[in-house]
């Protein structure tokens, strides 16, 4: 998993813009503005998001990844994915931080690095983690990940970098 998935899932609390797809569908504009977007007919993503199940059709996967890279770019979408309870406590709160994957940490001695799996608990304030939470609200991914490595630099080591992440949660202190 990569990093910028990785944090999605961490802040949205492993929700998804697949859960809700009538929610994902309304914060995008509705059902005309998905259709135009997907190229489909308004009928057919009314389709998608009926409320009875012998009337709903599944999207298919490419409509339904389409949907879903449309979503995680969109501020609304991702904005409407985390309540406002979770967004205010990670403000506001000292974090703990968990991370599991291939960090590399230290500087190359030697022709030698530091790369390898590792288990890090690292406790992160609220106000970095508030700069996270802003950079990706507003979308953008680089910039939360940039957030998230400033923050763990200045409260584990600094000179470090994430690689491939298997998971990564928040905690609240």
């Amino acid at each position: 998993m990569n990093l910028t998935d990785a944090l999605f899932a961490a802040i949205t609390n492993g929700k998804s813009p697949d859960d809700d797809l009538r929610k994902t569908v309304q914060a995008l504009g509705g059902t005309k503005a998905v259709a135009q977007i997907l190229g489909k007919s308004q009928r057919q993503v009314q389709r998608y998001v009926a409320r009875d199940p012998r009337k709903r059709t599944t999207p298919p996967k490419e409509v339904a990844d389409a949907l879903r890279r449309t979503a995680f770019a969109s501020p609304s979408v991702r904005r409407s994915l985390i309540s406002k309870r979770r967004a205010a406590r990670m403000r506001s709160r000292r974090k703990v931080v968990y991370v599991r994957g291939r960090v590399e940490a230290g500087p190359i001695v030697g022709g030698r690095d530091y790369k390898r799996v590792r288990v890090l608990d690292v406790p992160i304030s609220g106000e970095l983690m508030a700069q996270v939470l802003a950079a990706w609200q507003d979308g953008d991914d680089q910039g939360a990940r940039d957030a998230l490595e400033e923050a763990f630099g200045e409260e584990y080591v600094a000179g470090w970098e994430f690689g491939d992440v298997d998971n990564l949660d928040f905690d609240v202190w």
